[in-house]
């Protein structure tokens, strides 16, 4: 690889990671006042958040320059039999002489879908996620998103936003609805989407945390499953 392309494609994920840290999270990770459980999901549909308007603008970001951790995409799980969504936290470092460098989620922060307001956080490390990585070392494999431009990337995930808003409302009220088959297109384009988008060290944590949501994506697209093992998202 050329030192043009590589620095074009560190660029476009520096771009990825900046554009996640678009909104400080006013109430920020220390301290989690009131475990708040949803509210009945009937009826709720116009009281969701939206992930185009909300969840895909929040960040973790503490304010420093240049910013030490990052932020995933917004994970709908099902937790203790409650949808919530969850962010993994991790840190990384832009910028160095081997480019862009990203270590294992060590921090999970739980939301109530509907009020938005943080319920839990929980600090981790890869085998909670059935990974063997060494928490304490970036990840050695490709960080890189697959080649696109700039643009092109702002418009994808512009794009991923407003299926999470088509998708998620179905999926949280009720997945099993025999008209979610009018869903298909939406579901495939999401995946390829998400996969397009996605740092490759982190897709395997995306899968476990996500397993639920990504697994029905996949049964509405029709798609084969990908969970080799059963597995459960921890309290």
């Amino acid at each position: 690889m050329s030192i043009k392309q590589s620095l074009s494609q560190n660029i476009q994920s520096f771009r990825l990671c900046r554009r996640q840290a678009m909104f400080l999270m006013a109430a920020g990770l220390t301290g989690c006042a009131n475990i708040h459980e949803n509210q009945d999901a009937n009826n709720s549909k116009n009281r969701i958040r939206s992930f185009t308007d909300y969840w895909g603008k929040m960040s973790f970001w503490n304010g420093a320059v240049p910013n030490p951790t990052y932020t995933s995409y917004p994970v709908p799980v099902l937790r203790d039999n409650k949808v919530q969504i969850a962010y993994m936290v991790g840190r990384h470092i832009y910028g160095t002489a081997k480019g862009y460098l990203i270590w294992p989620p060590y921090e999970i922060a739980w939301f109530d879908p509907i009020g938005g307001k943080m319920i839990d956080e929980t600090f981790v490390t890869p085998d909670y996620f059935g990974q063997t990585d060494d928490s304490g070392d970036p990840f050695k494999q490709s960080l890189l998103v697959q080649s696109v431009s700039g643009r092109e990337l702002d418009n994808l995930m512009n794009r991923l936003f407003v299926l999470y808003d088509e998708l998620f409302s179905a999926w949280m009220n009720n997945p099993s609805a025999p008209d979610n088959d009018k869903l298909q297109d939406a579901a495939r384009e999401f995946l390829k989407i998400f996969d397009q988008v996605t740092e490759p060290a982190l897709k395997p944590y995306y899968s476990f945390l996500g397993q639920d949501y990504f697994g029905w994506l996949r049964s509405v697209a029709r798609e084969p499953s990908q969970q080799t093992s059963p597995t459960t998202v921890k309290p």
